[in-house]
């Protein structure tokens, strides 16, 4: 299993297809969502500079 900080590289890494970066950033979601996964992954897509935004 990989860990947070390696799925937070891959959504920050500009090389990688967008659609393996946001697959990325909703697993750091489901690791990690102080709000609850639907208001995080919402409040995180909507912030400037999101691979899924």
């Amino acid at each position: 299993m990989t860990s947070f900080l390696t799925h937070r590289a891959h959504v920050h890494d500009a090389r990688l297809p967008l659609r393996r970066r946001h697959s990325a950033l909703r697993t750091c979601i489901t690791l990690f969502a102080p709000y609850g996964f639907r208001a995080t992954y919402h409040h995180l897509t909507s912030a400037p500079r999101s691979p899924g935004g």
